[in-house]
This record gives structure tokens, C-alpha cells and sequence, in this order.
């Protein structure tokens, strides 16, 4: 009986949130005009993007969470709620690279293309576009910087994976703020170029803590930063951390800004089919969203929108799931397989971070995993499948998918604040880029 009133509470709390968030969104829908009138400044948009986040992810991450699943997670609770849909120019299925350029121009490439044309000629982004219409401009990821998401809103590749170039493309876009990993596609040369240019290379969380206005490039580790089960004790910021220091940094400059934000993490641990490093990455994803809201709502010329750029590894959550289970769970499959790797013996890996004990059978499976996931993947799957979330089998993501477990379905679109409106109901990931250039005043080409 308790219990079930305990629901209920949790489920008017959440309506409750939803109604005051809604009128925050019709007050400030309020606001910029007369600001603007003012001369009080510009106008923001500050874009997340959950990389391999879909409605299923939201969903483990809703009740993995402390308290009742009924109680949403923050996004779920942004007054504005569309769906996208997500192909590329070549695929039914994107990748990031093909779905970030559609985010960020407006056009359809294909998979692998970062923002550039079929004949090499690059199309402008709405970072470039903002740019030259005197925003400030910054991209935050979890993953390396000059990773597919972030690289196309502000490089032009015909090749996601060619990141040194992608960092020297940053050299001419010159983006105010670059925050995330991949500090190995920086050599010397490269973070000299960048101080030429003004910028303040931040090497950790006190630097850039540290670093005074202007313009910020942040790396905080070599390759991507580590999934949230996997961040104490590293040093690295959370997401959150990187979300209020970009405002920080962008805030009062120009005409405005425009800030992409990315959760790239969530889409690992969905390759990994790793259920527990889904729902604590998209918790930390939803932990930056109320930074950011909170902020937007004082500044009154904000748009936030919220969406992603494709879903990631099949993931469905059966009858058998096992939330305190996933609670429990200590370290990614990622972490797991690092200790293996390194010689610490399977069985033994897996009971200490999760409290599962292994099966013979289980154990041959992660042994006989051959792929360019394994053996996190095989790791992920035999504790998601014991946990009660299961995935496309390993064998045949990669023996049929080109794009290694992404889906193809409709994604969410959430959105608050200035003309937030704008993004109701369903749309293509093309769509997004117009309207938020539309509300911006930039123009996209065609």
C-alpha cells in the first residue's frame, strides 16, 4: 500500500515539475523581445545531443535511477516533446558523422561524411554560420573532441576517422570553446598553432576552472573521457562541469551563442551493450540538461532543444530486469575488460564490479568474441542479459550491420524556451539545423 502511494506522489511530483517548466517556457517565450528591445543582448541556443540515446535509453535510465519510474528524468520533463526521424544519404541506418551533419547543416551526406558535399566542397554549419554573424561559439562532448559529433559542426572530411586533420580544421573555424578528450590528435605543433590564435589550452578540471575569458580548448584525456561508472578518480570533469563553464565562457559575448553539448558516451556503452553504463551516462547527459535550463531561465533568450542523433545496440528491457541489480553494478563492461586485458581473471572482474558470478558457458562466450567491441561487448551482454536487458546478439550486429548496432528508428526531440514551439511533434534531423539557424537569424545554404 505504501509503496503504491509512494508511486502515485512520485507521479504528481513529476506533473508538477512538468507544469512549472511550462510556465518558465511561456514566460521566457515572453522575454526576448522586449529584451532585445532593450538592447539587452542576444539571442543562445544551446543544443544536446545524446549520441545513441532513444526512447529505450531514456527509459533504462528513468528506472535505474533513485526512486520510482515514474518519476521522469529532467529532460522528459522540458514543456516541448518531437521525434525525429534519422536516415542518411546512403542508408536507412545512420552513423553519427551522416546524422551530426544533418544536425549541424541541414543536409543529408553519407555515413562516414563529415558536413561536406559529394563533390569535397564543405557545407557550411550553423556553428560557421553563427560565427560570422557575430555569436560565440563552443562544442562540448564526453567524447574526443575531434570525434564525429563535434567534428561536424565545425570540420569538413570525407572521412570521420580522419581526426589530426579535424583538429587542424578547427584552426580555421576556430570555435571560442572546444571541451572533451582526444588530446592525442593535438601534438605540439598543432596546441601551439592554437595558442597563436589566443586560445588557453586547459590540460584538467583546474585549468580550465582557471581559465579567464576568451577563448578555451579543453582535453582532458587522450581518447574519449571515461564513461560515468568509470570517472572517479580520474581527474575529468563530468559533463555537467564542462556544460556550466562553456556558458560560462560563451555568455555575454557577441550577439549570443550557439553550444552543442554531447552525451557521446551513451552510445559506447550501447555497442558494449553495456545496460548499466546506458543509464549512468544518460543520467550524467540529464544532469548537464538542468544545468543548462537552470541557467536558461534566468538568461530569458535561450532555446535549449535536446535530441540524438541515432539509437544504439537494440537495447529492449524484458520482464526479468533487475533495477537494484543495475544499481549495484560499479564499473563499465569498457573498465572490466581493461582489467581482463590485463590480466586479472575474468570471473573474478565481473563479481567485484557487478556481484555477478559467471557461468562456464558465459565465460566461453566472452572468450570467443572476435570483434572491434570485444571483449567489453561480450562482457556487456552476459551481465545486461543476466540484469534483464537484452540486445541484438553480438553475432548478428556484426555480421549484418554496417553501422555496428545503431537503429534506425525515430528519436526524441525535447525543447524549451524561445520559440521552442517550433519543434513539436514529428520532423526530420534536417529540420532541427533549420529551425534553430531560423531562430538564430542565420542562414543555412539549401
Amino acid at each position: 500500500m505504501n509503496r503504491s502511494m509512494s508511486g502515485v506522489a512520485q507521479a504528481r511530483s513529476g506533473r508538477a515539475t512538468l507544469a512549472i517548466l511550462a510556465a518558465l517556457s511561456f514566460l521566457t517565450l515572453a522575454v526576448p523581445a522586449a529584451a532585445q528591445e532593450d538592447g539587452a543582448g542576444g539571442r543562445n541556443v544551446i543544443l544536446f545531443i545524446g549520441d545513441g540515446m532513444g526512447f529505450q535509453q531514456v527509459t533504462l535510465a528513468r528506472i535505474v535511477k533513485e526512486g520510482e519510474p515514474a518519476e521522469p528524468l529532467f529532460m522528459e520533463t522540458l514543456p516541448v516533446l518531437g521525434y525525429a526521424s534519422t536516415w542518411a544519404e546512403d542508408c536507412l541506418v545512420t552513423d553519427s558523422a551522416a546524422a551530426a551533419t544533418a544536425l549541424a547543416t541541414g543536409h543529408k551526406v553519407a555515413n562516414g561524411v563529415v558536413s561536406q558535399r559529394k563533390d569535397g566542397k564543405p557545407i557550411r554549419t550553423i556553428l560557421e554560420a553563427a560565427r560570422d554573424s557575430g555569436y560565440a561559439t563552443g562544442l562540448v562532448t564526453t567524447t574526443r573532441i575531434t570525434h564525429a559529433t563535434p567534428a561536424c559542426f565545425a570540420a569538413h572530411d570525407g572521412n570521420r576517422d580522419a581526426e589530426k586533420r579535424i583538429a587542424l580544421d578547427y584552426l580555421e573555424t576556430r570555435p571560442d570553446v572546444l571541451l572533451g578528450g582526444g588530446a592525442r590528435h593535438f601534438d605540439e605543433r598543432t596546441l601551439e598553432q592554437f595558442r597563436e590564435l589566443g586560445y588557453q589550452v586547459a590540460p584538467g578540471a583546474s585549468a580550465l576552472r582557471d581559465a579567464k575569458p576568451g577563448k578555451v580548448l579543453g582535453l582532458f584525456a587522450e581518447s574519449h573521457l571515461a564513461h560515468d561508472l568509470d570517472r572517479d578518480g580520474t581527474g575529468q570533469p563530468s559533463l555537467e562541469e564542462l556544460t556550466r563553464r562553456a556558458i560560462e565562457l560563451l555568455a555575454g559575448r557577441g550577439k549570443g551563442f550557439f553550444l552543442m553539448v554531447e552525451g557521446g558516451r551513451i552510445d559506447h556503452a550501447g555497442h558494449a551493450h553495456d545496460a548499466a553504463s546506458i543509464a549512468a551516462d544518460t543520467a550524467a547527459f540529464d544532469r548537464a540538461i538542468r544545468a543548462a535550463v537552470g541557467w536558461s531561465v534566468e538568461d530569458g533568450r535561450t532555446l535549449v532543444v535536446v535530441t540524438a542523433d541515432h539509437t544504439t545496440g537494440g537495447q529492449g528491457i524484458t520482464e526479468r530486469v533487475d533495477v537494484q541489480g543495475l544499481r549495484r553494478v560499479s564499473s563499465s563492461a569498457e573498465r572490466i575488460a581493461e582489467r581482463v586485458e590485463g590480466g586479472e581473471e575474468l570471473g573474478a572482474a565481473v563479481l567485484a564490479a557487478t556481484g555477478i558470478e559467471l557461468t562456464d558457458e558465459e565465460k566461453a562466450f566472452v572468450a570467443a568474441g572476435k570483434g572491434p567491441w570485444s571483449p567489453a561487448l561480450e562482457i556487456g551482454h552476459v551481465v545486461s542479459s543476466r540484469l534483464g536487458v537484452e540486445f541484438y546478439s553480438p553475432a548478428e550486429q556484426f555480421r549484418h550491420r554496417k553501422t555496428e548496432g545503431h537503429d534506425g528508428t525515430f528519436v526524441p526531440v525535447w525543447a524549451m524556451g524561445a520559440e521552442s514551439e517550433e519543434f513539436r511533434g514529428p520532423m526530420d534531423n534536417t529540420d532541427i539545423a533549420r529551425k534553430m539557424a531560423a531562430y538564430l537569424g542565420v542562414e543555412l545554404e539549401r
